[in-house]
């Protein structure tokens, strides 16, 4: 029981004062906790999660979606931070030459393959990285929430108070949520409905001693 505590105070200490929400990676390498445990099952996001976030971005064709999600399922279970995820689909392919990048509006100092490139649909290629981005971060962050939440339940632990960043970028439902005591499954109904939303917060379990 107070083993778990203390992982759950960590990971929501390190998830609060890291703006890399699902740097799951890093964190596990910081406290050198092992992971690998049929307990942490639910951890990481599954294959068809990042595909319907992949595609629900509205970002690229259709027939991209399939390797641009492998590609973020294979860093990300690997323990990549989002960045690390983000940057094996923008970086795929023969990166782009200086002139071919300015021909498309970008840095011409920025690595781009020309695979990603290739699998924009409409939108601009900042706007393409920018909601990929948020497609990572949330499905992981969602994952997580759920996973620390179970895990909560079955250390026997009822209720949890929801806990934003506290800063500029938070939603309006994360302002609204602010200090809100939560039953677990509450809490849960809420990330699986609203995750989007909430994808910067967390859940501190309320323990009582």
């Amino acid at each position: 029981m107070g083993v778990r505590i203390i992982f759950r105070w960590l990971f929501q200490q390190f998830r609060q004062n890291n703006d890399n929400v699902s740097n799951i990676g890093a964190f596990r390498k910081a406290i050198a906790i092992d992971v690998s445990g049929p307990e942490f099952h639910d951890l990481y996001p599954t294959l068809p999660a990042f595909k319907k976030a992949v595609a629900a971005s509205g970002a690229f064709k259709p027939n991209a979606v399939d390797w641009i999600a492998k590609a973020i399922f294979r860093k990300i279970r690997d323990g990549t931070s989002y960045r690390g995820a983000l940057e094996a689909v923008t970086r795929a392919g023969d990166f782009l030459s200086p002139e071919q990048l300015r021909a498309i509006g970008t840095n011409p100092r920025r690595k781009l393959g020309n695979s990603f490139v290739a699998s924009l649909a409409d939108d601009k290629v900042s706007d393409a990285i920018a909601k990929l981005e948020d497609a990572i971060i949330a499905t992981t962050s969602t994952a997580n929430q759920l996973h620390n939440l179970r895990r909560n339940k079955e250390a026997g632990i009822s209720h949890c108070v929801f806990s934003s960043a506290r800063d500029e970028r938070c939603t309006d439902l994360e302002r609204e949520l602010e200090g809100k005591r939560l039953t677990i499954e509450e809490a849960m109904d809420l990330v699986k409905a609203r995750g989007a939303e909430i994808k910067r917060s967390v859940f501190q379990g309320e323990v009582n001693f």
